[in-house]
């Protein structure tokens, strides 16, 4: 056989080969496609026009005001509200917004407080005190909001009375002077019974 003859032979046999092996490949391709875009319509479909599922199978969301959230983002979050990430594994949750003149308390986890009269308390400072009220760190083992005392008075437990000067505290209430605190009560002072000396009667 010609040489010439032999190559063009060759050269046919390969590109034949690839043009089989191109057009396989391509065919696959789009039946990946088609399925894939089959299966989003048949998800989508469960969702009225201009809504799509969280995670695929989870909540409807709107397109342009909602926000996909929580585990395996299934759940959708309205406009008002946000998707928050604690980080280190744990699962994001939707939470409110806060206002302008707002922060959140607990590093971004816990109630809305104003930047203005607001404080943050509670055991993890993730509840905010009600204007006005303090966070009384001392009294008790955990923060907690109470209304302040004045300079001369203390407070009573956790969010107890506040005790003016000359004054015991029995539990959450205060005891006045003289007065005994036997059970978180207060109970007035004991009385000394006196004794009496009987005499002896000489007969």
């Amino acid at each position: 056989m010609h040489p010439h003859r032999f190559d063009a032979l060759t050269r046919s046999l390969v590109e034949r080969g690839t043009r089989r092996r191109l057009l396989h490949h391509a065919t696959g391709v789009a039946m990946a496609f088609a399925a894939a875009r089959a299966h989003w319509r048949a998800e989508a479909a469960t969702c009225p026009s201009g809504y799509h599922p969280c995670g695929g199978d989870g909540e409807c969301c709107d397109f342009f005001d909602g926000v996909c959230c929580g585990e395996g983002d299934r759940i959708c979050c309205g406009p008002n509200d946000i998707c928050f990430n604690p980080g280190d594994g744990q699962v994001s949750f939707c939470q409110a917004k806060c206002g302008p003149n707002q922060f959140r308390c607990d590093n971004g986890a816990g109630n809305c407080c104003d930047y203005f009269g607001g404080v943050c308390c509670g055991a993890d400072l993730g509840i905010c005190c009600n204007p006005g009220d303090i966070c009384d760190r001392q009294t008790g083992d955990v923060p907690t909001c109470a209304t302040p005392c004045d300079l001369f008075s203390r407070r009573c437990a956790t969010s107890g009375e506040c005790c003016p000067y000359g004054q015991t505290c029995c539990g959450e209430v205060c005891c006045r002077a003289g007065e005994r605190c036997p059970f978180n009560e207060c109970l007035p002072a004991r009385t000394r019974r006196r004794r009496r000396k009987h005499r002896r009667r000489r007969h």
